[in-house]
């Protein structure tokens, strides 16, 4: 599975958020408006705006990438930027990073499904090992053998006991889960795809440089 090449390609913003999450009743006579929770919990979407291009290896490997993705057809692995959340980052005793806003890396994290979990669960008892301790807000892929890479985000810490958490999530999960199905921290991603085909890549200026903007949308 291809995935976006975030060193060579780094966006100047990204964004994620689940879309559909809720389904609107519409107004009443009294107008008051109700909500409620869709069953799979919406999907995701990322933008990445204003993605430079200024060298000839960044305009190619746009090009190619554009080329892959088939008009938004084809999906491929999109990463989370989530190294400044990520729990194996840690700062000072007094919170703060280094003069140049680095922080302290800490030695991998080691996460996994404590007990099984069946498709749209939205709690996991999960064991964590090394980092520091899970806050909630934190980002997490699991790998399923069907539905590919997904995100997920630390809603809430319910319990947590000598490295053993019971963590709610969002979304549910996107299919079943065994005991010892991985937990990735490190590298949080999902499987998307291109919903702005048209107006991804920019035009070349006299410079011969260019900038994209990308829409990805979960792919099912």
């Amino acid at each position: 599975m291809d995935v976006y090449p975030f060193d060579l390609l780094p966006p100047a913003k990204e964004r994620w958020r689940l879309t559909a999450v809720a389904l609107h009743g519409g107004v009443s006579v009294a107008g008051a408006s109700s909500l409620a929770r869709t069953d799979g919990g919406g999907f995701w979407m990322c933008w990445m705006d204003n993605i430079e291009l200024i060298n000839r290896q960044q305009i190619k490997a746009a090009r190619a990438l554009e080329a892959v993705l088939d008009g938004g057809v084809s999906s491929i692995i999109v990463p989370a930027f989530e190294w400044a959340f990520s729990p194996e980052l840690v700062t000072h005793a007094d919170g703060s990073p280094f003069s140049d806003g680095s922080q302290y890396q800490t030695s991998p994290v080691e996460a996994g499904v404590l007990t099984a979990a069946p498709l749209r669960a939205t709690v996991l008892e999960a064991g964590f090992v090394g980092g520091v301790p899970l806050e909630a807000g934190e980002r997490f892929s699991i790998l399923h053998p069907n539905r590919n890479k997904r995100l997920y985000t630390v809603a809430r810490v319910l319990a947590s006991s000598g490295g053993e958490y019971r963590i709610e999530i969002r979304p549910p999960l996107r299919e079943a889960v065994t005991k010892g199905a991985g937990m990735d921290f490190s590298d949080p991603g999902c499987l998307m795809r291109l919903a702005n085909p048209d107006d991804f890549l920019g035009a070349i200026d006299a410079h011969h440089e260019s900038t994209a903007n990308a829409v990805w949308v979960e792919a099912f």
